[in-house]
């Protein structure tokens, strides 16, 4: 009875092995001897379609692993913006009563006249090979003369009418060229004069963004009032800048010549007023020329 009772323990014994085997994926094979153990790896329980596609186990629980395993896509790019039309301003012509100037809410491209073209009188008072670089049209919010920082902190009357015009050696940024800038202010009737001596006196809307320049000689015969001034380039290259400004009527000149031809400078701006001024008389728009 002892060695039997022995022999059941071990069978128990051996079977609660094999079916522990069993569950772990080996496989049991029962001999003559008793049961043999044959290990076998156990068969994987992810589906060969996912498998195959690289995604994760069904119902991991694990987060990395799933976003090692799970396929990543590359979202397609934003589409370009749709190009935004700005419409250009529209220029009004709106006349004033005599003395009259715009007030604070008028409209921005509204002025009392237009400023007419230049022809060949202006032309043929420029230096030689200028080409034009620019014309900002009709404008009533310009320097009085180029170079001058506008500010509106002065009571004194803005402009009604204006126009811009930019000329040099040739189009491209060299800063060594010459070049010619040319402003034509329209002010209320019987204002030409001040906003002349706001020029003079450095006072007005407009004003000179550093330092003041030097009076220099300047003879224009058909203007009612002139000035000419001078300075050295506020770009630190030592070169010279001239600056001058006629009234006729109404109206004021201003032009800015930077790099002037050595000894001609002042009579440059001297020719160049004088033209302006002789094609505003010939025009004489809204009558402001006088």
């Amino acid at each position: 009875p002892r060695g039997r009772r022995r022999a059941l323990v071990a069978a128990g014994a051996t079977a609660a092995v094999a079916l522990g085997l069993t569950a772990a994926g080996a496989v049991v094979v029962t001999g003559l001897g008793g049961p043999d153990v044959v290990l076998a790896r156990a068969a994987s329980p992810v589906a060969p379609e996912a498998a195959e596609a690289g995604a994760a186990p069904e119902g991991a629980d694990d987060a990395h692993l799933a976003s090692l395993t799970a396929p990543t896509e590359t979202p397609p790019p934003p589409p370009p913006p749709e190009p935004v039309d700005v419409p250009e301003p529209v220029v009004r012509v709106e006349p004033l009563a005599p003395g009259e100037s715009y007030g604070e809410d008028a409209y921005p491209w509204a002025v009392a006249y237009e400023v007419p073209d230049l022809g060949a009188t202006w032309a043929a008072a420029l230096p030689a090979g200028q080409v034009g670089l620019g014309d900002l049209g009709q404008y009533r919010f310009q320097p009085t003369v180029p170079g001058q920082s506008c500010n509106g902190g002065s009571s004194s009357p803005r402009s009604v009418a204006g126009r811009q015009w930019m000329w040099a050696e040739e189009d491209s940024d060299r800063l060594d060229q010459t070049t010619v800038e040319l402003v034509v202010t329209g002010w209320p009737e019987g204002g030409g004069a001040a906003a002349f001596a706001d020029v003079v006196e450095d006072d007005g809307h407009c004003t000179w963004y550093d330092d003041v320049p030097s009076p220099a000689d300047v003879a224009v015969p058909s203007a009612d009032e002139a000035w000419a001034g001078v300075r050295q380039s506020p770009v630190g290259d030592g070169s010279t800048v001239l600056l001058g400004a006629a009234r006729a009527g109404d109206l004021v000149v201003g032009v800015q010549v930077w790099h002037p031809a050595a000894g001609d400078a002042e009579g440059l701006t001297g020719r160049l007023l004088e033209a302006a001024v002789l094609e505003l008389r010939a025009a004489d728009p809204g009558g402001a020329a006088g």
